[in-house]
């Protein structure tokens, strides 16, 4: 997973190395418990569906 980090950097001029995190932001009105509740859950699962922790 390295080189995708390494491939990013590459691609935007402030980064020296590797970027982690992405560059946009995409604001998303959390307009319902149901939402948040979705939200925290993706932001959970997300590294385990991509393979970065068990």
């Amino acid at each position: 997973m390295l080189w995708l980090m390494e491939r990013a950097g590459l691609k935007n001029s402030n980064v020296k190395h590797r970027q982690f995190w992405q560059q946009h932001n995409k604001p998303i009105e959390l307009w319902g418990i149901a939402v948040i509740d979705h939200k925290i859950e993706y932001i959970h699962d997300n590294p385990v569906e991509a393979g970065f922790v068990s």
